[in-house]
């Protein structure tokens, strides 16, 4: 164990150091789960609970956890509208643009919390996923769908570690409205089965 603490550790500073050899900003490293070990290890879980869930759910039947699916959606709903319009509050407060590279403070970023909370919801949309493997939709389980997960997720750990240029909220102002409407007709269908039609997402 502690030569894979070791090894994550390092990592982590080689890919923070390769990110911003400058050196211009880095976070203070206190924040939950933005050490490169915690942020690495849950997303070989993803990976592993992918392949072994997969595995064991071939040998059961279907599972439809419908509770927590729409408490999942409700939340999502929420808290992706919360950070779309906070993402365009805190640009519109800072005079951020769509143009990149936009100047912000060093030593107390704006979009910090806000990026912080947009890495942490990563982890929940691994929900997604979750029903997908429990509800055996193995076509919706596509290497796509497991590779942005995986990636999306390690690249706003490194987003939250160095990253604070101030064109970032675009990103989470875009990911944050399309996700707000598309958990807000997952939701939807949750209330009306007769109305779960088929459009390849991760819940209908």
């Amino acid at each position: 164990m502690d030569s894979y603490n070791a090894f994550m550790d390092d990592l982590g500073e080689r890919i923070i150091d390769w990110a911003d050899a400058d050196k211009y900003f880095r976070s203070n490293g206190d924040w939950w789960l933005c050490d490169f070990r915690s942020a690495g290890t849950i997303a070989l879980a993803y990976v592993a609970f992918v392949l072994v869930g997969s595995s064991i759910m071939q040998f059961l039947p279907a599972i439809d956890p419908y509770p927590i699916k729409f408490a999942y959606n409700v939340s999502q709903i929420f808290l992706c509208a919360y950070m779309t319009i906070e993402a365009a509050f805190l640009a519109y407060r800072n005079g951020y643009t769509v143009l990149p590279c936009q100047a912000y403070s060093t030593t107390d970023p704006p979009l910090a919390n806000l990026l912080w909370l947009f890495y942490i919801s990563k982890v929940w949309d691994f929900w997604d996923t979750v029903f997908i493997v429990l509800g055996k939709k193995w076509r919706q389980l596509s290497f796509l769908h497991v590779y942005h997960h995986f990636t999306i997720f390690l690249f706003y750990w490194l987003n939250a570690n160095v990253m604070y240029d101030g064109d970032i909220y675009l990103t989470i102002l875009l990911n944050g409205f399309i996700h707000t409407v598309m958990y807000t007709y997952y939701f939807i269908c949750t209330l009306s089965p007769e109305s779960r039609f088929r459009f390849g997402g991760n819940q209908v």
